[in-house]
């Protein structure tokens, strides 16, 4: 710590606050309050330091904690971490390289062997390791990866498309779900009702139609978005990773809870026109609560809003999976029961409509 000069302390770098305890560091990040907590294990510096007694060097791990929410400030920090002491082990090693290269070359040659240790006896042996913990010797640069290590570049595809890949399937499902009404108005859904179905088994075939449409127009968004991607890369590559299994999982929660929204509508509203303009007006709302438009994090304290919004868990697991990471399970459990919830509403609105 004392090669770093203020400039390039990892402070001042992070601008980070000191919390010693690490739980309640983590806490905080779940909280949204920091992007990232850096988790310093105690003796750290002692692990990395070179000493004529010790020479092993044997850092010790440190553990970046970042907000799933905030995946880019996180990355950010992870790399000013990583390349900060990636600038301390490289000075260690070059002090521990001189000092051991010139101790091998004392015992091959006496005269050198001997005024060597004069000048450590005397204390006149005070080399300046100075310039090994330079940034100018060692930069650091900012390179986000994923957890396995691989390079990830910034790429607008995964990060503005899909939150607009989840909005647009608001606006798919509130046009399938508001067909409902126009059969309502055509005579055609009370012909339905009227029949032994139970009303039960007609908006849930509704329900299956609307999320089969979305299911379609995700896959489709999904190969679109993987074709250009390795157009521009030149490479064939899945634009949110190669975890197929929970690509397919998380787009078909997404399709559940984006079907689910548009029942919602299509239940409450009495004609197509307004059904299309409440959809309109939540479909809206949660985009721009879910970041199809901008970074959430500018809400500052307010972001919690965001969790109410289809897009936003859809585009934050699509982002995820995008950066290799695997932990969608919350996105997967809020999708589905999001969709779980609004078909009970909507199913109950309609069950209880005399005007159909």
């Amino acid at each position: 710590g004392d090669a770093a000069t203020p400039s390039t302390s990892l402070t001042a770098l992070t601008e980070a606050t000191l919390i010693t305890d690490a739980a309640a560091a983590k806490a905080a990040v779940e909280k949204g309050d920091y992007a990232a907590a850096i988790i310093i294990p105690a003796g750290f510096s002692e692990s990395i330091s070179y000493t004529q007694d010790d020479p092993a060097i044997s850092p010790l791990a440190i553990e970046i904690y970042g907000d799933s929410a905030q995946p880019i400030s996180a990355g950010i920090i992870r790399s000013v971490v990583e390349g900060f002491t990636n600038q301390l082990l490289t000075g260690q090693i070059a002090i521990a390289s001189t000092i051991g290269a010139m101790t091998d070359h004392a015992q091959q040659n006496p005269v050198f062997g001997l005024s060597f240790a004069a000048a450590a006896a005397s204390g006149s042996f005070q080399p300046n390791f100075a310039c090994a913990f330079t940034p100018g010797f060692s930069t650091i640069t900012i390179e986000q990866q994923t957890v396995t290590g691989q390079q990830v570049e910034f790429n607008p595809l995964v990060v503005f498309g899909s939150a607009q890949a989840v909005f647009f399937a608001l606006f798919t499902a509130n046009g399938v779900a508001a067909s409902i009404i126009e059969e309502r108005r055509q005579g055609t859904l009370q012909r339905m009702v009227a029949s032994p179905t139970p009303r039960l088994i007609i908006l849930g075939g509704k329900l299956i139609a609307t999320f089969l449409v979305i299911l379609l127009q995700l896959v489709f968004l999904f190969i679109g978005f993987t074709v250009i991607g390795s157009l521009l890369e030149g490479e064939v590559q899945s634009v949110w990773g190669n975890n197929w299994l929970a690509i397919a999982a998380l787009i078909l929660a997404t399709s559940a809870a984006t079907a689910g929204v548009g029942m919602f509508t299509a239940a409450v509203g009495k004609t197509a026109e307004q059904a299309n303009i409440i959809g309109s007006i939540v479909s809206m709302l949660m985009g721009i609560l879910g970041g199809a438009f901008f970074a959430v994090s500018v809400l500052g304290d307010l972001e919690w809003i965001t969790r109410l919004s289809v897009v936003r868990w859809g585009s934050e697991g699509f982002s995820k999976l995008a950066s290799g990471q695997g932990d969608i399970g919350l996105n997967l459990v809020f999708l589905t029961l999001i969709g779980a919830v609004l078909f009970v509403i909507s199913l109950t609105v309609f069950v209880r409509r005399q005007d159909i």
